[in-house]
């Protein structure tokens, strides 16, 4: 199963070291979890507020998928502007 939305970062954890569970606010599916792997420079892009292209991805359709995220508008610049 794998999908690909516009969506918006509503909150980020830490899971273990090296990830991060997700939640986000998709244009297509609502309201979405996912785990993300990051590394020190990945952290800016799990601020809240920040737009995202999303691609989630996992064998069944009810499990914790894992995500993809590549930023379009950072929302720390959006608010030093």
């Amino acid at each position: 199963m794998e999908w690909r939305d516009e969506a918006i970062v509503l909150n980020a954890r830490p899971m273990g070291e090296r990830a991060h569970l997700v939640s986000l606010l998709t244009r297509e599916r609502g309201k979405e979890n996912g785990a993300v792997r990051t590394s020190k420079k990945d952290v800016s892009l799990l601020e809240m507020g920040t737009q995202v292209n999303a691609r989630w991805k996992a064998r069944l359709e009810t499990q914790l998928g894992y995500l993809t995220l590549e930023m379009i508008h950072p929302t720390s610049a959006l608010l030093l502007d």
